[in-house]
């Protein structure tokens, strides 16, 4: 028994979960009067050079889609980064719909110990606008963190002085999409607050939802909305343009090459092309035979000679083929 315990614990030192954490994550967040977000980072970690070897790096979703597949992109301007209060050499790296920030160098391992990372970054486009109010939700900590968090904090600040009670609170925490409450909030005179309640384990996050009075940030006009989407969704406007264009060229070269020309003066003619019979005329015009062609093939025939067409009774026809044409008429 104690050789297994013993095993499992070498097992769970070797992870890096034994040793290496986050003893304190806390998060800066000063809301600018422009409606963008200046955020600053400090992460308090202890390295052991088991998963931490040269430093850390840190995901920032830039790129999302709404529920109508309509895609938005958001600013990540890296403006400091810092290793216990000296800067770090850092390098930022697109990954798909995030930005990669690493913190350190590949050519010196970082040091063991208890440290503090800082980050401080700006970004926008993070608030909704909504009839009643306006919002940020924001996932302060996401859920890509291998290493335990035991404690966080969130601080916002807003631009103007906001009543407390006109600011409210909500936070989730957990797996990405979980529902968990696991912390506590509350707010000031133009500030709100969010801590944990309970560590947070490798893959939990800490969201944080403020809701305030409309009319704090000036909401993006009409234009300014189309314009953003025409800008985040260039291929979509690419493919329309090239659409318009495509049926630009046909209308062009049918207009040059393909439409018909135009009808001259109609004369009217009373007698069949040369080599043509009535039912045959028929066909050419209708290029299908019907009830007009084959009356126009009898006709055509008795008027030759080949066929003859009696009606004792006038209600009744009859068509007898002749022998030989009988004062045929060409």
């Amino acid at each position: 028994m104690n050789k297994l315990f013993l095993l499992l614990l070498l097992l769970w030192l070797n992870t890096g979960y034994g040793v290496e954490r986050i003893y304190n994550y806390d998060i800066s967040i000063d809301l600018q009067a422009d409606g963008s977000m200046l955020v600053t980072e400090n992460i308090d970690i202890e390295i052991a050079g088991i998963n931490i070897k040269r430093g850390i790096y840190r995901d920032f979703p830039v790129s999302y889609k709404d529920n109508k597949g309509i895609k938005y992109q958001v600013a990540f301007d890296v403006l400091e980064t810092s290793l216990d209060g000296d800067p770090v050499n850092s390098i930022l790296q697109e990954k798909g719909r995030y930005m990669r920030l690493y913190l350190g160098s590949k050519q010196k391992m970082a040091p063991t110990g208890r440290h503090t990372y800082s980050i401080k970054y700006r970004t926008n486009h993070q608030l909704g606008f909504f009839p009643e109010q306006d919002e940020l939700y924001w996932s302060a900590i996401g859920p890509d963190w291998a290493f335990p968090i035991e404690r966080s904090r969130v601080e916002l600040s807003f631009p103007v002085a906001i009543a407390a009670a006109q600011i409210a609170t909500e936070f989730y925490t957990g797996t990405y999409g979980a529902r968990e409450q696991a912390a506590s909030s509350g707010s000031t005179s133009g500030a709100a607050w969010f801590e944990t309640t309970a560590p947070l384990a490798p893959g939990q996050g800490f969201t944080i939802v403020a809701s305030f009075p409309k009319g704090i940030f000036v909401e993006p006009t009409n234009t300014e909305k189309l314009a953003r989407l025409l800008r985040d969704n260039a291929a979509i406007l690419a493919a329309v343009i090239g659409f318009i264009a495509l049926l630009i060229y046909m209308y062009w070269a049918w207009n040059k090459a393909g439409r018909d020309p135009l009808a001259g003066t109609i004369f009217p003619r009373y007698k069949a092309p040369s080599g043509l019979s009535p039912a045959a005329v028929r066909y050419v015009q209708k290029m299908n035979f019907d009830d007009k062609g084959f009356s126009a093939a009898i006709i055509s025939l008795a008027i030759k000679g080949y066929l003859q067409i009696n009606n004792p009774q006038k209600k009744e026809y009859s068509l007898l083929k002749t022998q030989a044409p009988v004062g045929a008429k060409n």
